[in-house]
């Protein structure tokens, strides 16, 4: 598809989706229980979840990979009712919508930016396999007197609490950490997602997988009951939030939560 093609699709997008307002203070925002909305099986999908985007009709575009060359694309329909198709290729609004969800800075607002930070950090690494025998070895040794059979408790412990040398990349707005990635490649969009214009509102996932909503002032609001989360991403009114809550390794539940 040509550049016009995808950008005369975000116009017709943006035309067609109610003017949400800004909003100054997220903790006096009342969120709803979130509700399924429908299951993602990812034995049935092929794929891993990677991307949502929500059209102005209602449609959830939801893209599930098995590594880099094998991508899939769905489109989730809402109204009248529930339905699932599979498409060839993204579609220009999803695109679009992907483009600024994603963005380090709210859309419409640079002055609302996420703070990216890449640093090299030593870490723990625990080896319970090998590090927990050997201490185990030698708190048996010297329980039975047997000095200088086994390891000494340094060596145990060493050998139990190495450090690595980590890659970290971490994704800050308002001071709070929105994204981290240690030893992975960073993926914009996983576990956060702005607002339309002009709300300047982020919805995140924190470090305990909650879904969170922080405001332009740093103010910080959960969503009740929002959990295991990924992938939050808000309707172009601003009033509903749709986010994937991983229940196993093969099964996620597609949520959604209203905000008004």
């Amino acid at each position: 598809m040509t550049m016009l093609a995808i950008l005369l699709a975000s116009l017709v997008v943006q035309a067609s989706a109610p003017q949400p307002a800004p909003v100054p203070d997220v903790r006096k925002l009342t969120v709803s229980a979130p509700k399924i909305l429908s299951e993602i099986d990812t034995t049935k999908v092929q794929g891993s979840p990677v991307g949502l985007a929500w059209n102005a009709d209602g449609t959830i575009y939801l893209r599930v990979t098995q590594g880099k060359d094998k991508t899939r694309h769905y489109q989730i329909a809402t109204v009248p009712a529930l339905s699932v198709g599979q498409s060839d290729q993204i579609p220009a609004w999803a695109a679009n919508y992907w483009s600024w969800k994603s963005a380090t800075s709210a859309p419409d607002d640079p002055s609302l930016k996420i703070e990216t930070e890449q640093r090299r950090e030593r870490t723990r690494s625990v080896n319970t396999s090998s590090g927990g025998s050997l201490a185990g070895m030698s708190s048996a040794a010297l329980a039975a007197g047997g000095a200088g059979e086994g390891v000494s408790d340094s060596v145990a412990a060493a050998a139990a609490n190495s450090a690595v040398m980590s890659d970290i990349v971490t994704m800050r707005f308002k001071g709070q950490v929105v994204a981290e990635w240690i030893n992975e490649i960073p993926q914009p969009g996983m576990r956060f997602g702005w607002a339309p214009a002009p709300m300047g509102v982020l919805a995140c996932v924190d470090a305990d997988g909650r879904l969170a909503l922080l405001d332009r002032d740093g103010h910080k609001a959960l969503v009740p009951g929002a959990s295991h989360a990924l992938l939050p991403a808000w309707s172009l009114d601003g009033k509903r939030i749709v986010y994937l809550q991983k229940q196993s390794q093969t099964l996620y539940l597609l949520m959604i939560a209203s905000v008004r």
